[in-house]
């Protein structure tokens, strides 16, 4: 039986694995929509891949996959205008609940 300090590190290690990931993949979207306006703003338009964001910036090498190691869905519209990506979310799996959708 656990003690109840035990349990009270089992329900943080909880917590943190269940909500620190969608936490951590929301804050870095932020940081992304950041760079994609900048991107915007200098160019008149969204870039076509997020890669574009990445080429020779090191410090922005994982903006292809979230927390969950799933590449992110990104799309720009005909005119490069506007964009959305998209997490697959906890589940992994794209156009379900916990998606995480991030556009302009």
């Amino acid at each position: 039986m656990m003690s109840k300090p035990d349990s009270h590190i089992y329900l943080w290690a909880w917590y943190q694995t269940e909500f620190g990931l969608e936490k951590a993949t929301r804050y870095e979207g932020i940081r992304i929509e950041r760079a994609l306006r900048s991107y915007h703003d200098s160019s008149g338009f969204y870039p076509s891949v997020l890669s574009k964001l990445i080429d020779g910036k090191p410090l922005r090498g994982e903006w292809n996959r979230d927390e969950w190691e799933q590449a992110y869905y990104y799309r720009v519209t005909a005119n490069r205008s506007d964009y959305i990506f998209i997490s697959s979310g906890k589940d992994k799996l794209l156009g379900t609940d916990d998606d995480i959708i991030f556009k302009h």
